[in-house]
């Protein structure tokens, strides 16, 4: 439960870190084992073409991005962050 409060916590303070989108939508389910599945639904603002997403934790299993219309999107894990290429999207879901 202490983790979980940890992780919103440091959710709540993601969009002050970037102005390159906004965070629509954060889903976190925490397992008994330990494992959190987090989903993010994010607005890129007008004109970008990337996004750099901070992320929580040091292993990333099953990282997968898409767009408004299930579309998979181009992305990296560079220095504990997810730097997701947008294209022309206006809507990017992060599972």
């Amino acid at each position: 439960m202490k983790r979980a409060l940890t992780l919103i916590s440091l959710l709540i303070l993601l969009p002050l870190v970037s102005a390159q989108f906004t965070v629509s939508e954060v889903e976190l389910i925490v397992y008994t084992d330990g494992y959190v599945k987090v989903h993010y639904q994010l607005i890129p603002d007008e004109y970008t073409s990337q996004i750099s997403l901070p992320l929580l934790g040091k292993n990333y299993e099953g990282v997968e991005v898409v767009d408004e219309n299930g579309n998979p999107l181009n992305f990296e894990i560079y220095n504990e962050s997810l730097v997701v290429y947008v294209e022309n999207s206006h809507i990017v879901e992060v599972s």
